[in-house]
């Protein structure tokens, strides 16, 4: 290798010139020599940076000199060997670092050490670098693998105080260290390679029984060293108050726009998507009868059920009046099967309204005093039965939490805190219910849990029609009757805004709340619908109700999944899942999963020609999601031709009103999921991604090859919240690197004209 040989010329040189100094001198034979001079890594010497881990252990000086030549495959380390490679990482590091790490491993023996010695050692490495936390979840072997350590360890580490307890936090505590280490080498990861400090063999074993290799030993210690960023970019910059002030006032000034854009679609001899349409324009007002012909905004339908006998064509429109708004199961859309349809807005006034909310609850006389006690506790009873509620909605702004319970098939049982495992008791509601947050008590029939279908508020009679489990409602508010307190309460409720979008379709200046099922291009026939336009549009107050409960077939732990839901029974405010789609101008806010995504799945084709632009996007778990579920790289099932910009991404995660183990992973302005996520003429640009309680840029599977999408965007991230730049491999997710400077976005995002900033 040309990094071998450079090293073994300079130490050649080096030695020729101690001995003719040596010789020449003069010095008297009896005084201690001087210090051999200092060998230069590749790195000091300015070679280029290798890709190849190995190389780069080499480059970086990791290596000692008598192992520069060795076998890497077959070559085992001894203990002496690999605490002075750990040694000039910490060295390189940090040099004030070095001298405890000598001292602690001064007496490390020569003999031979397994891949358990590595394991411990890399946590007490980490401790003197002061890099002993998680930057990951686990990897899919990790608990199938865990059991077997304490079977293969050795629990004989020379050199190290193990036998200590250990507390690295995020779940992860012992009397010892050896149980942490295993989880640490698993879930610290190298931002470079994507990959675990160690890592199972095919067959899923970890083989901490065996010897370590000089390879594994590189490998591991370069990783560890690039598990954090380099110091070169912790100068990052400061965003100014007035800075803060004009991004919201951007906002701000977007948000008016959308939300009183006018309707500028006209009658056209060609129907132009977003534009224009050229057939029948019918016409739907809460003022008018579904007596009427519709076909005029003096003779208006009063809902969408008289279009179950008008033949739609394509090219035709509907407009919808504003300042009216249409209900739950008042949601009949026969019109969004047909292709080519418009349906739009006509008239003054807010946007016309489609609510999943049943009734706005609002009025003391629609609530009853269930329970109450002398520590001040109030439970209120909604006046008649209710389907699933996801969550309570007051005042358009403040909102109350769905609690959650096991359905066993007989009586509600009560989960842990993390909502993941049963305790053993009944959920009982006097005793369960926190203040401000409701809970209905579905009445299901007689079945088992595992029969109740794909989702737990619904079933199908035998005629095949959808009917919902009701129940009572209960809301906990201990400050008095809340039909009293707040002007206007509304409910998340599971009633979809349509059952699925046709080809060529327009949605615009509509809005559509108050809904647990996500808006999104939805399916028929399994295959997405192709070409649409959805803008000036408000989507909000979005997702959240049980969707199922799943139980662990070996330890029995049980698992709720709360889902955002919509066609296909997807997740978030709004989901495209085909081709040719343009989403623009709307405002989107307030939802359990991502605002806006591009999902495409496994054997279909590739997603192309898409546009997202000009969307204000708040106070979402997820910003905007580009998600890819194949696991390998498949050509022909790629990102084509998209383009997402100019889109203000703000407050991801602020607010989660669902309150769940999302908020802590997923809570990102952008993320890039699934699989690899190859892409041709994929880009991201000139948005401003800020104020996330996650990762602003969340990337599945990182590779510099096809995560580096972004262009010129702005990136404003609070400086002592959670992180900016987050990568996820398979089975590992990892969020890190709360640096953000230009550098570091050039770097790791491939965005060499964006803005990074961040706010103190």
């Amino acid at each position: 290798m040309k990094l071998k040989r450079t090293l073994s010329l300079l130490l050649s040189l080096a030695l020729m010139l101690g001995l003719l100094s040596g010789c020449g001198s003069g010095t008297n034979p009896t005084t201690e020599p001087d210090e051999s001079p200092k060998q230069l890594s590749a790195r000091e010497q300015g070679e280029p940076r290798p890709d190849d881990e190995y190389e780069r252990a080499i480059w970086y000086g990791f290596l000692p000199e008598d192992l520069a030549e060795a076998d890497p495959e077959n070559t085992v380390l001894t203990w002496s060997q690999y605490c002075n490679m750990l040694g000039s990482a910490i060295k390189l590091h940090d040099e004030g670092e070095y001298s405890a790490w000598q001292k602690m491993t001064k007496a490390a023996p020569n003999t031979e050490m397994k891949r358990d010695g590595a394991m411990v050692s890399l946590l007490f490495a980490a401790k003197t670098m002061g890099l002993a936390s998680f930057n990951a979840n686990s990897p899919a072997e990790f608990n199938d693998y865990a059991p077997k350590v304490w079977d293969v360890v050795t629990m004989d580490y020379p050199v190290f105080n193990w036998n200590t307890p250990i507390d690295l936090g995020d779940g992860c505590s012992d009397n010892n260290h050896v149980g942490p280490a295993y989880d640490f080498c698993l879930r610290r990861v190298s931002f470079e390679s994507n990959k675990s400090l160690l890592e199972f063999d095919e067959a899923g074993d970890l083989r901490l029984e065996q010897p370590l290799t000089l390879r594994e030993a590189a490998l591991s210690v370069v990783r560890l060293y690039e598990s954090e960023l380099s110091s070169d970019f912790n100068d990052a910059a400061y965003v100014t108050a007035s800075e803060v002030e004009a991004v919201y006032a951007a906002a701000d000034q977007r948000r008016d726009a959308i939300l009183n854009s006018p309707t500028t679609i006209v009658k056209a001899d060609e129907y132009i998507m977003g534009e224009s349409y050229s057939g029948t324009a019918y016409y739907v007002s809460n003022r008018g009868s579904d007596r009427n012909n519709g076909l005029s905004p003096e003779t208006p339908f009063a809902t969408m059920a008289p279009f179950d006998n008008i033949q739609l064509n394509y090219g035709d429109a509907v407009f919808f009046e504003r300042g009216s708004i249409w209900r739950a199961t008042d949601l009949h859309w026969k019109i969004s099967e047909t292709a080519g349809m418009t349906i739009s807005a006509y008239g003054e006034g807010p946007k016309p309204a489609f609510y999943g909310s049943e009734e706005n609850g609002t009025g003391g006389e629609k609530w009853e005093l269930f329970y109450s006690d002398d520590t001040g506790k109030k439970i209120w009873k909604f006046y008649r039965e209710m389907t699933e509620v996801a969550s309570i909605v007051l005042n358009e702004s403040e909102f109350v939490l769905r609690d959650v319970a096991y359905w066993d098939g007989e009586s509600y049982l009560q989960l842990d805190d993390r909502h993941e495992a049963l305790t053993g008791e009944d959920y009982d509601i006097t005793q369960h219910l926190p203040d401000m947050w409701c809970f209905p008590a579905l009445d299901y029939p007689d079945m088992k849990t595992e029969n109740l279908g794909d989702a737990l508020f619904r079933a199908w009679d035998e005629n095949g029609k959808e009917v919902f489990y009701t129940g009572s409602l209960f809301f906990r508010c201990d400050a008095g009757n809340p039909g009293e307190i707040y002007e206007n309460i509304e409910f998340i409720m599971p009633h979809a805004f349509c059952d699925g979008m046709a080809d060529d379709q327009t949605y615009d200046n509509l809005c559509v709340l108050y809904s647990s099922i996500t808006s999104c291009s939805g399916f028929h026939d399994g295959y997405g619908a192709q070409n649409g336009v959805v803008q000036n549009c408000e989507f909000g107050w979005k997702g959240g109700h049980v969707f199922s409960y799943a139980t662990g077939e070996e330890t029995g732990d049980t698992r709720i999944q709360l889902n955002a839901g919509l066609f296909g029974r997807n997740s978030g405010a709004f989901a495209i899942n085909s081709s040719h789609y343009t989403v623009r101008n709307n405002y989107i806010h307030d939802a359990f999963q991502e605002g806006i995504a591009l999902e495409t799945f496994i054997g279909r084709e590739s997603m192309q020609d898409c546009v997202v632009s000009g969307n204000l996007i708040e106070r979402t778990t997820q910003g905007i999601l580009l998600c890819n579920w194949d696991m390998e790289v498949n050509p022909d099932h790629i990102f084509k031709n998209t383009v997402v910009e100019d889109n203000l991404v703000l407050d991801s995660g602020v607010n989660n009103f669902f309150s769940t183990d999302w908020e802590d992973d997923y809570c990102n302005a952008v993320v890039i999921q699934g699989g690899p996520c190859a892409n041709e003429n994929l880009v991201i640009r000139n948005n401003t991604f800020a104020f996330a309680t996650g990762a602003l840029v969340q990337i599945d599977q990182f590779s510099k090859e096809y995560s580096r999408v972004f262009e010129g965007n702005t990136y404003i991230q609070y400086a002592a919240e959670s992180d900016v730049i987050g990568a996820r491999g398979v089975g590992i997710n990892y969020s890190m690197y709360n640096h953000l400077t230009p550098e570091s976005i050039a770097t790791f995002l491939g965005d060499e004209t964006g803005i990074a900033k961040l706010q103190e």
